[in-house]
Formats: structure tokens, C-alpha cells, sequence
């Protein structure tokens, strides 16, 4: 799936989170409100009453997920019920994957139903998926099928037919406002050798991505009122104005967001990210 993340970094309109090289890969984390480093412990005492946890990444980024996992091992061991909502997988492969954690699948087939969707290494996510499956941790495929995003970011989304948006949100459309949301978007794209004319079908398929991955979410937070999510996608999803901005549309769920941290800590801002993670 097409992303924007490399070429969002170049915009320095956030950076993200704290990721150390040792087995303990996060020790303290950012938060951003009041520009106060805190202990993971203190971390994980304050997400206990949140019901959407967002942990961004840079997909090819081996240490933001060592981060992700260790954020992950934490709560669970804090006695935190939750499952993981992962960007990585649509929700159409639901069964693959359910079939993987209860030992129906042979790891070596559900790697390959991973590698048939996602275009990034296996071996970067394995850990997370392997501690789920041990710790009989929930996993919920987030995104939508390759074939409908695909089509968006070339022809809009008026090109989908109706079997296509049968499954998708309403009200899908590309937002435009003086957020620099869209300053961000068209650096992107402009960056991946798209012409202009091809902006809005871009702009559409972030917005797609976007809310279908906010409403799957919600769809499992409404399962049980002990249950919350961690969600595991790019950082162009995880910050405010991507998932999180159609959680606080459509729901009351109480959303926290954890970025990886890359520059200057002081253009993270409360409207982009809660926490930051750093070594």
C-alpha cells in the first residue's frame, strides 16, 4: 500500500517517538502536553483509562517496532485487556489471522497472507505477532482491501462501484482546511512524482485509509465495555488529524497518541501527539 511517511518527515510538521537499542526498548517517553519525561510505568498508568491507544511508526523502522512491542508487553503485564488493530492487514483477512493465534495456521502460511497485502518485511512485525498469539492478545485487521485503495489514489473515489462502497464508511472526503494537513499531503505526493491534477484522488485515499481503520476500531471497542485497542500503523494514521480525528467525530472513545521522535522535540505540539518516545 502507497505511503506517505518517508516524505512527511521532510515537512517537519511532527516527529516521533523514543526507541532504544537494548531489549528494554522503551525506557521513558515524552509527554507532550507538559513537556515532562516520564517513566514507561508512569506511561502505562496513565493510558489504563483510554480506550484507543495509537502507536505510530516508520514501517521500515525495525526499532519503532522493538518500541510498539515493548509499549504492547507493558500493558499487558500491567493486566490491561486489549487487542491490537494493526494498519498491516485488512479487515477481509480476519479469519487468516484468527486462524494463525489459535494455532489452526502454520506460521509459515499466515506469513505469506501478510506479505500478500503488506509490501514490508515480515521480520519486522513477527515479534508482535508471535507475543499475541502466546498471550492470546486479540489481533483485528484494520485496513481495507489493496485492490479499493489502489483504485481511490488513481481514479477517486467516485470510481468505486457500489459492491466496493457497500462495505466502507459514509462520508468519505478529502478535508481541506488551514491545518497544514494538506500542506503535508501535497508535499507527499508531490515528492512521489505525482502530478497536481492528482491531488485530490491522493487526498481521498488518505481520507479512506483514514476513517475505514477508525471505524473497524470502534467496531471492536463496542465489543466489550473492559476492552480497549492498541492501534499499530504509519505515523501519517496514527497522529490527530489521521484515525484519531474520525474516532473523536464518531464516537466517545477516549483516544492517546504515541509517536516516535525524530528532530526537534519542540514542534510536537498537543494537536499532533499525547507522548513521544526517545532514547
Amino acid at each position: 500500500m502507497y505511503s506517505p511517511i518517508k516524505s512527511f518527515l521532510q515537512t517537519a510538521l511532527f516527529v516521533s517517538v523514543f526507541i532504544a537499542a537494548q531489549a528494554e526498548a522503551v525506557e521513558k517517553a515524552f509527554r507532550v502536553g507538559d513537556t515532562t519525561v516520564i517513566s514507561l510505568d508512569q506511561l502505562v498508568s496513565e493510558l489504563k483509562g483510554v480506550d484507543a491507544i495509537l502507536v505510530g511508526e516508520f514501517h521500515d523502522n525495525a526499532k519503532h517496532h522493538e518500541a510498539q512491542l515493548a509499549i504492547i508487553k507493558a500493558l499487558n503485564k500491567a493486566g490491561i485487556k486489549f487487542a491490537i488493530g494493526i494498519e498491516m492487514l485488512p479487515a477481509s483477512a480476519q479469519p487468516q489471522i484468527d486462524a494463525f493465534l489459535s494455532g489452526k495456521t502454520k506460521p509459515e502460511a499466515f506469513q505469506k497472507v501478510f506479505e500478500d497485502y503488506w509490501k514490508h518485511k515480515w521480520s519486522l512485525y513477527k515479534d508482535i505477532f508471535f507475543f499475541a498469539k502466546n498471550e492470546k492478545l486479540p489481533v483485528v485487521g484494520l485496513n481495507i482491501p489493496k485492490a479499493v485503495s489502489r483504485k481511490v489514489g488513481y481514479q477517486g473515489l467516485e470510481a468505486l462501484s457500489q459492491e466496493e462502497t457497500a462495505s466502507l464508511p459514509p462520508d468519505i472526503f478529502c478535508e481541506v482546511d488551514g491545518s497544514g494537513y494538506m500542506d503535508f499531503l501535497r508535499s507527499s505526493l508531490m515528492s512521489h512524482g505525482q502530478e497536481e491534477r492528482s491531488f485530490v484522488y491522493f487526498c481521498e485515499a488518505m481520507a479512506l485509509w483514514d476513517k475505514a481503520m477508525a471505524w473497524r476500531a470502534m467496531d471492536t471497542l463496542k465489543q466489550g465495555a473492559d476492552r480497549r485497542i492498541v492501534i499499530l500503523s504509519g505515523v501519517g494514521h496514527a497522529w490527530k488529524r489521521g484515525i484519531p480525528l474520525h474516532l473523536r467525530k464518531n464516537s466517545d472513545f477516549v483516544y492517546r497518541i504515541i509517536l516516535p521522535e525524530l528532530g526537534d522535540r519542540k514542534n510536537i505540539t498537543p494537536e499532533i501527539a499525547d507522548y513521544l518516545i526517545f532514547e
